[in-house]
């Protein structure tokens, strides 16, 4: 049974193409514009950034500058990593090296491009890009599972644990893609997301502190995480934004309150995880701050309680007095993209210079300090990390600083249903 599903979702390889996994990797990238081509088409873009984005006063020229970084660095991700043919991105020389990239890495990927298209005057033509890196998705999906998920590998490579927190981020970010595309079944595929996470909720009254969402259900692994939990909250209250369902609404603010119950320090920030013992890691990493006080202005938003966004702007000069620049610049730079992502819709919300130019200072250190010049590519040293990793945190980072409020403001209510019709 397992081995039909994994043939059924297998990418297939192109005509006459047999050598394996590196000469497909090398042909896909054959594919890709040649590099003066490519560097005409970006360099007009990067033009149209510059123009359409600056103006009177710093703010504007420097959102014109991460216009270009966020170009430039999605540009070198797509050259080094995508394999269109697949609409897949290759894996990497790693210790358990695959020819696809794991379910981690590529939603952080298509997290870069959903960023990408959704920068002001010059995202409208990466559109279609969302669209295909979402067919991806597919070579992940599990859909003879119960209930069906996003396995934490390519099937066709034999698929791995579904991992809940990595189809969060891919429900969130179906969900942003729902709303710049307007595709329905994008959000019903959310919303099967959704229901993933509900099956990861601890119901046994018994465990200590009861509530949370699994991380992975796995022997000997069986914790409930901040980063499993939040940003079902998070995808909660996005959906019921967009479609008025309470019940999506009641989830998101039980998960929220029980990581604020169970998780959160005597010093404001949040510790990573609780297990079956009642041991509590109290790791402190900057994504699990970004993911509670981005439910705490989605919750604000969705309800109109001050209480929520006053905590989302207390946990974010917690945050902000706790990392100095040294210690942010310890933190993994695709844990600190989740927190940017989160603390610009708290701007968004709330407006406060110390938020953009605190992320701006990490920004232009990493640019000036791990970006090579000739491949466009970062490196963080860290040899725990794919480079696609970093590469897409850094893409969606500057698209972040170089966005508008579009992106963080509630959507529009939904249409009524149509009336039924009479037999």
């Amino acid at each position: 049974m397992r081995a039909a599903a994994m043939r059924s979702s297998q990418p297939c390889a192109p005509p006459r193409e047999h050598a394996g996994a590196r000469r497909r990797a090398s042909a896909d990238r054959a594919r890709l514009p040649a590099p003066g081509a490519s560097g005409v088409l970006l360099a007009a873009l990067l033009a149209a950034a510059l123009w359409a984005l600056a103006g009177p006063g710093h703010a504007s020229a420097q959102n014109g500058v991460d216009a270009e970084r966020a170009l430039r660095s999605y540009a070198a991700m797509q050259q080094q990593y995508y394999m269109p043919y697949h609409h897949l991105y290759r894996g990497e020389e790693t210790e358990n090296a695959q020819e696809y990239a794991y379910m981690w890495p590529f939603s952080q990927a298509l997290a870069a491009t959903t960023a990408i298209a959704g920068m002001p005057a010059v995202g409208a033509p990466y559109l279609p890009a969302v669209r295909e890196h979402l067919a991806g998705l597919r070579f992940y999906w599990n859909r003879r599972a119960r209930p069906p998920g996003q396995e934490g590998a390519v099937l066709a490579a034999g698929g791995a644990e579904k991992f809940l927190h990595d189809n969060e981020w891919v429900g969130l970010q179906l969900v942003r893609a729902y709303r710049m595309l307007g595709d329905r079944a994008l959000l019903s595929k959310a919303v099967e997301v959704f229901r993933l996470v509900l099956s990861g909720w601890d119901g046994n009254a018994r465990h200590p502190c009861p509530g949370g969402v699994w991380r992975v259900r796995r022997p000997g692994e069986l914790k409930r995480n901040t980063v499993s939990t939040a940003p079902g909250a998070e995808l909660g209250v996005e959906l019921y934004q967009l479609t008025r369902r309470a019940s999506y609404l009641r989830w998101a603010k039980r998960m929220y309150h029980w990581v604020r119950l169970c998780l959160r320090e005597t010093n404001g920030l949040y510790a990573d995880n609780i297990d079956l013992s009642g041991t509590v890691d109290e790791s402190i990493w900057i994504y699990n701050q970004g993911t509670m006080l981005g439910a705490e202005a989605l919750l604000y938003q969705a309800t109109g309680d001050a209480a929520y966004l006053a905590r989302a702007q207390e946990a974010a000069a917690t945050t902000l007095a706790y990392f100095s620049p040294a210690q942010l610049e310890g933190q993994p730079p695709f844990f600190v993209v989740v927190f940017a992502d989160n603390l610009m819709r708290l701007n968004a919300l709330a407006p406060n210079p110390a938020y953009p130019d605190y992320l701006q200072q990490y920004a232009d250190r990493a640019w000036s300090t791990y970006l090579d010049p000739a491949s466009g590519l970062f490196d963080f040293h860290d040899r725990e990390a794919t480079r696609l990793l970093q590469q897409a945190a850094m893409a969606q980072l500057y698209a972040y600083l170089s966005w508008d409020q579009t992106w963080y403001q509630p959507p529009r209510a939904p249409p009524a249903p149509p009336p039924k019709r009479r037999r």
